[in-house]
Order: C-alpha cells, then structure tokens, then sequence
C-alpha cells in the first residue's frame, strides 16, 4: 500500500483547528469555579455553572475541542449506544429510563445549538437500526 500521499495530523479530520485561538492567562486569576478541560463535559460543566450566575475560568492546554471531543463524528444520537437488544435483557427495567436519557440529551444538544446560535451545520436526519439477523430484527421493531 502506497502512503506517500497520506498526510497525518494530530487534529481531527471532521474540522480545521480554530485560527482565533486566545493566548494563555498571565498573571492570578480569581473565580469561583476552574474547570480543568475544555472537552465536550468540561465546556458542558462551564456552560452550566455560569448559566447558573458562577463566575467559572475554563483552562484547556490546546483549545476548547480538542482531543477526543474532535475526533467523533459529531453525531447526536437519540438512542442508547451499544447492543439494545443485550441492554434489554441484562437491564430491562432500566431500558425505558435510558431511552429517555438520550432522547432528552439529544433534544438538549439541538436546544443548546438554538439558544446560543450555534453555527455548527447540525441536521437532525433521525437514526437508523440496521437488523442482521432475526433476532436483531425484533430488537430493532422494539
């Protein structure tokens, strides 16, 4: 296999890394939450305590996505990720509070794209179950 034209980055390749990023703090900085990360919970943890009138600092050593938040596909999905059919049998009476959870994750994701204005090419396209064999059929028809 020829990989000459293969170019490998550090970053993700479902986006370019921000051109605007700020310099680091100098000096003391005072606040009443540090949130140490600025992955997808940390920005989410910021987010939520300064909602909630917290004067928060957000310390990220790249920027704010970096990491493991940009490398997924950044897909929103309504749906418990894994085998549903094995999560039904080992967690049955758990399975209907876990569909819940990620429909109202899903719904929040959109909210939040909606409130702050977002500009991230979001299409809520739904989810397809894909069944392999009979067994996953009844899985997927629920």
């Amino acid at each position: 296999m020829n990989t000459d034209n293969v170019e490998y980055t550090t970053f993700s390749g479902w986006i370019d890394p921000p051109a605007d990023v700020r310099p680091p703090p100098s000096g003391d900085l005072t606040c009443d939450v540090a949130v140490v990360g600025g992955g997808l919970g940390g920005m989410a943890t910021a987010l939520r305590l300064a909602e909630r009138g917290r004067d928060v600092v957000l310390l990220e050593a790249e920027f704010c996505g970096h990491g493991a938040s940009s490398r997924n596909a950044g897909q929103v999905a309504g749906a418990p990720g894994g085998d549903l059919q094995l999560l039904d049998l080992l967690y049955r009476k758990r399975m209907p509070g876990m569909v819940r959870l990620a429909e109202r994750a899903a719904h929040h994701v959109e909210d939040l794209i909606t409130t702050y204005g977002i500009d991230c090419d979001y299409e809520p396209t739904g989810n397809v179950l894909a069944a392999v064999s009979r067994g996953s059929w009844a899985a997927c028809a629920g």
